[in-house]
């Protein structure tokens, strides 16, 4: 875990030196940070099978191709992935490969590259 941003428990006091490191201290679930980390690096070997150049969302953007922002693309494709959920949720065996857990993993990925998309969008 990033030693940059130390996780302390709900009502634990923050450390001396961390604050003369002028850091602060993340709460919560320790769990949910390493998640965090898992996601970044799904993102980053994700990233580098399906971009083309230095567009990180290149595969994204090629539903602008037929007329969908990408940012409703994110979308489109969380919405597949929620289908997915649902047919492993009502005991459907699993044909690919991908847990329930890839699957969250995916759309929670998606849901922060949307949000970058809508940010990009919103500053044009």
């Amino acid at each position: 875990m990033d030693e940059k941003y130390p996780i302390i428990s709900a009502g634990e006091e923050t450390k001396e030196e961390t604050k003369k490191d002028d850091r602060t201290p993340r709460r919560g679930h320790p769990k949910f940070y390493q998640l965090l980390e898992e996601m970044a690096d799904l993102h980053s070997r994700k990233n580098a099978n399906y971009t083309v150049g230095q567009d990180h969302f290149s595969n994204i953007r090629e539903s602008e191709r037929f007329g969908i922002p990408a940012w409703k693309g994110t979308l489109i494709r969380m919405g597949d992935k929620w289908n997915r959920l649902m047919s492993l949720g009502n005991g459907q065996p699993d044909m690919v490969g991908e847990s329930m857990k890839d699957t969250l993993m995916d759309m929670a990925v998606y849901s922060l590259i949307c949000i970058i998309l809508l940010e990009e969008k919103d500053k044009k």
